[in-house]
């Protein structure tokens, strides 16, 4: 013969299977709750990167920006080649004007000596 179920015994039975899957739902609390810390590790170190990120960012633009200032006053080959064309061309000039000196200076002197010989001959001196 069957064995009746009463009500109690199937209430029994229905708690029993629920503490079973109580328990494993604990266990799988637990287990979301490790994976939580986890992400929150992930999290943590996903901020601090950004930070670090947004520290670089803000130093490449520091970085375009004084790119910039240089790129304004940076001195070009073809400024260089200019100032040392007039540069060249100054050379130039005082070095003819310091040829011009020393032929006057040598012209003045014989141009002395030629008013002295005049002076003498005409006996002014």
């Amino acid at each position: 013969m069957p064995k009746k179920v009463t009500l109690e015994t199937l209430a029994e039975r229905m708690d029993q299977g629920f503490d079973v899957v109580n328990k494993r739902f604990d266990a799988q609390d637990k287990k979301l709750k490790t994976h939580d810390r986890g992400f929150d590790l992930i999290d943590r170190k996903l901020n601090n990167q950004d930070k670090r990120f947004d520290n670089f960012g803000q130093a490449i633009l520091n970085l375009v920006d004084d790119m910039k200032d240089v790129k304004e006053n940076m001195v070009i080959k073809k400024d260089l080649d200019e100032v040392n064309d007039g540069l060249d061309k100054q050379m130039v000039i005082l070095l003819r004007l310091d040829q011009e000196r020393i032929f006057t200076i040598e012209r003045i002197k014989r141009l002395e000596a030629e008013v002295g010989r005049i002076k003498q001959h005409l006996g002014i001196s």
